[in-house]
């Protein structure tokens, strides 16, 4: 996207300038060098429909990518669950925090909006990028304690099983409401939702709608373009 913007401003540019020497030359009755300036402008305004379809198609591409590996690393992180046996989930912890990030942050880093770049990007970044960031730092976190409980190098379980609770509770949220019985008694439900899914919410509405300049098809959600 970056080599396109750039090459689009530039033709943008030489448009400019070959337009006025071309007026200025015509003007002094200079026909051959008012002519190559005309060929001139023939040339860059010819490159700037070239660049303008070059950044629509790598525009699309690059956006399409970030979406993808967004959507990888957050199936990667809501692939935790809960476990009454702590072995078994310090070893799906550990499992998760090795997700390879690197693709997501290059392709977070193509991304070059030719209109309202700074705007579009912090967006991007506050609202998605550094989200997934923070999750995969929560497992990243405790990675020594349990590869050292794992190994036998530490022992103390009632410790790791602090941790990991204290890491589910920035993993998951739970809500809880009561319902009343026909018996006249009351019941407790607790819900519980993944946090991380509140991106890929972010993901299907505003970003889509960036994306491809419209709603999410398959989504109630609604975002836009701000």
């Amino acid at each position: 996207m970056e080599i396109q913007r750039k090459t689009i401003y530039w033709m943008l540019i030489i448009s400019f300038f070959s337009l006025i020497a071309a007026w200025i030359l015509d003007y002094e009755k200079l026909n051959f060098w008012s002519n190559i300036a005309i060929g001139m402008l023939s040339s860059a305004l010819l490159g700037i429909i070239v660049s303008v379809i070059a950044y629509k198609v790598e525009r699309r591409r690059t956006l399409e990518e970030f979406y993808s590996q967004a959507l990888k690393a957050i199936r990667n992180i809501s692939s935790y669950e809960t476990s009454r046996d702590p072995v078994k989930t310090m070893e799906l912890i550990l499992q998760i925090g090795s997700y390879n990030y690197s693709e997501l942050g290059d392709a977070y880093a193509k991304i070059d909006f030719f209109w309202g770049n700074k705007k579009k990007t912090t967006r991007i970044f506050n609202e998605i990028y550094s989200k997934i960031i923070k999750f995969r730092n929560v497992f990243l976190e405790k990675q020594y304690d349990f590869n050292g409980y794992l190994k036998g190098d530490i022992t103390n379980l009632p410790v790791m099983e602090i941790f990991i609770q204290e890491l589910e509770d920035k993993l998951v949220r739970r809500t809880s409401r009561e319902i009343e019985n026909v018996d006249g008694s009351n019941t407790t439900i607790t819900n519980a939702e993944k946090n991380v899914m509140d991106i890929e919410k972010e993901l299907n509405s505003w970003f889509y709608k960036l994306m491809y300049g419209k709603e999410n098809p398959i989504t109630d959600l609604r975002g836009n373009e701000d």
